[in-house]
């Protein structure tokens, strides 16, 4: 019974880190970041070579379209990747689409986020600390 209690605590604290430490952030703001001075127009095309193939991102245009896909390369000039949802529509199936960088207003990429994370450490080791004293602990009442 005691072994039970500690085991469904480890896997509710693995569970939450596997699936709360990851955010959309914006590319601009990853490490190495854009300075304002640098900054042209309203998105920055060097901050492109942060994506690695396969992130999952948002991108908003300057026509205020919005899209969310999977990034897949910067082919002449065009962020290229399969969407999965074009403003409020979810794709079924996903499409190819090529969005030109020259329209590209804002650019969010998911990537774990150290303030996401860190909350849910200690979260999760009190919640460990505090099963397994529970599951340990004998009743005086």
């Amino acid at each position: 019974m005691k072994i039970e209690a500690v085991r469904m605590v480890l896997i509710m604290v693995l569970l939450s880190l596997g699936f709360s430490c990851k955010v959309y952030r914006d590319v601009e703001n990853l490490s190495p970041k854009v300075s304002r001075e640098a900054k042209a127009g309203p998105f920055d095309e060097s901050s492109l070579g942060k994506l690695i193939e396969g992130d999952l991102v948002i991108v908003k245009t300057l026509t205020g379209k919005e899209f969310k896909l999977t990034f897949t390369e910067i082919v002449g000039g065009s962020l290229s990747g399969i969407a999965s949802k074009i403003d409020d529509k979810i794709l079924i199936p996903k499409e190819k689409v090529e969005i030109p960088i020259s329209d590209i207003e804002n650019l969010n990429v998911r990537r774990v986020s150290p303030a996401a994370t860190v909350p849910i450490v200690i979260f999760g080791a009190l919640g460990i600390i505090i099963g397994i004293y529970a599951a340990t602990a004998e009743a005086y009442w």
